[in-house]
């Protein structure tokens, strides 16, 4: 597994054996990893990258299907279909949760339906990051990485903050951007100051 999966892994072992799911995007879904947690009794829903090994070959190439039409795949417990959402648009989803191609009455598949409704918390971080981010054009990857932990720890930093002090003035949800810049302040004063020296 790699760095992602071992991640997840990592993060749902307190919750081995109870039978929850874990919806992720395209960078965590991994097969191992969806293996890995149907033996700890959790299951897994995510979008997959079309570079994954665990593909089969007609998955892995850009086959456009006709609009709203469904592919699937069945292994063992697990589930891949591979659906044509919009005329340029093909997507790609893994599950342990369902081992059927059940549609609804739209021609949705119900794994894609079931990650539409699940996937808030991913979309919702998405969001947030964007809306202040401190990302810019960079073509090392290093660099790319350090830019979304600063926003992630950003974001998480006002989470902690806010559980601490829900009365504080920072805490209210228009002051997102107030917050960022006291904490980036607090950073950087005492490297200003001993410079000024």
């Amino acid at each position: 597994m790699g760095i992602a999966a071992q991640t997840v892994s990592t993060l749902t072992s307190d919750f081995r054996g109870t039978g929850r799911n874990v919806t992720c995007d395209n960078y965590f879904t991994d097969l191992k990893l969806a293996e890995n947690l149907a033996k700890d009794k959790l299951t897994l829903l995510g979008t997959v990258k079309r570079n994954k090994r665990f593909l089969p070959k007609e998955f892995q190439e850009k086959k456009v299907l006709d609009l709203g039409e469904s592919k699937f795949v069945f292994r063992h417990e697990t589930t891949l279909v591979s659906y044509q959402s919009k005329k340029q648009k093909n997507v790609l989803l893994l599950s342990t949760m369902h081992n059927k191609g059940d549609t609804s009455e739209g021609g949705k598949p119900d794994i894609v339906l079931a990650y539409n409704k699940t996937k808030g918390g991913v979309d919702a971080m998405d969001q947030m990051a964007h809306a202040f981010t401190t990302k810019r054009k960079s073509k090392p990857w290093p660099m790319v990485y350090f830019y979304n932990i600063i926003d992630l720890a950003s974001i998480a930093s006002r989470v902690v903050f806010r559980s601490k002090f829900p009365t504080d003035d920072l805490s209210k949800d228009d002051n997102r951007q107030r917050f960022n810049l006291t904490v980036a302040r607090a950073l950087v004063i005492a490297h200003i100051q001993r410079r000024a020296i």
